[in-house]
């Protein structure tokens, strides 16, 4: 039996070795033939600062940057304040790992059936906006509770619904931010919101961390975050930070459903460019190869 780290260690880098394997075997950067029209070799994609200012330029854009962005701030921020919040109510370490596990295992759940759903019915405003919700309601429904003990199958359920459902957006919202920016480099508008996301992330968990209360007796005679030979003054209550957080959710919801109205502008032009190779000439189909050109 080898050691745990270095069995860890060894099966990590296998499966990284696997992959650098069969990277060797690709050899182009495109596939010989388009997949849609609007990745046809003769598109012409703005250079990368050109492109970035395109997307500033983008009301829209904004609106799916800051939304979006904080949507991916506030999930890191949650997954970062998540085992502390729950060891101070008592509850065991291993359900505390376990609670991020769930909740990065029902995003990808969640992200998987919402990219299947709108590659079938093409709903994509629809089901960001429906999921966002379902997600602040999961949201309040956690803040509640993680203030209380023995809630375990209360706090599982509202953990799996806001991974499930407020993950579910983040593939949609990149194409969407590609939609709207089209023709710039999808690298460069998925590269800009992810970036927004990770920079709004910062500010959350620091947010949340600055409001941290102290706990009551009971709190510290129940808590498992520490020995209880342990220093105790690093053990802290969660409830303000979590109706922050909660709060700054439910904040990007309103502004999202409100403010974004998007055009896409990629399937458009990908119906028009059918349309003109079918002989079906149209007038929006002129007026946006003018505007390209």
């Amino acid at each position: 039996m080898c050691d745990a780290i270095k069995c860890r260690t060894g099966l990590c880098g296998g499966l990284s070795a696997v992959t650098v394997f069969f990277a060797l075997f690709v050899t182009r950067s495109k596939p010989p033939t388009p997949v849609a029209a609007s990745r046809d070799s003769e598109i012409e994609v703005p250079p990368f600062w050109e492109g970035v200012k395109t997307c500033f330029r983008s009301k829209t854009y904004w609106v799916l940057a800051i939304c979006l962005g904080g949507g991916v701030g506030l999930f890191n921020a949650l997954y970062n304040n998540l085992q502390p919040s729950l060891c101070v109510m008592g509850y065991s370490p291993s359900f505390d790992g376990g609670m991020g596990t769930l909740l990065i295992m029902s995003g990808l759940v969640g992200a998987a059936i919402s990219g299947l759903y709108v590659d079938k019915t093409g709903e994509f405003e629809k089901t960001m906006k429906i999921s966002f919700l379902l997600a602040g309601i999961a949201a309040c429904s956690l803040a509640i509770s993680i203030n209380y003990e023995g809630m375990e199958g209360w706090v599982v359920a509202s953990i799996f619904l806001f991974g499930a459902f407020g993950f579910a957006i983040y593939p949609i919202g990149l194409e969407m931010g590609v939609e709207a920016t089209f023709p710039v480099a999808e690298a460069t508008s998925t590269g800009l919101i992810i970036m927004i996301g990770q920079i709004q992330g910062v500010v959350y968990v620091i947010l949340t961390n600055v409001f941290v209360g102290k706990p009551d007796p009971h709190q510290l005679a129940i808590q498992t975050c520490v020995d209880k030979n342990s220093n105790l003054k690093t053990v802290v209550t969660w409830s303000v930070p979590f109706l922050i957080w909660a709060g700054c959710v439910c904040l990007l919801i309103i502004l999202f459903v409100i403010l974004f109205w998007p055009k896409y502008k990629r399937r458009e032009y990908e119906a028009n460019r059918t349309k003109t190779e079918n002989g079906i000439v149209l007038p929006e189909a002129i007026e946006q190869e003018k505007t390209r050109l």
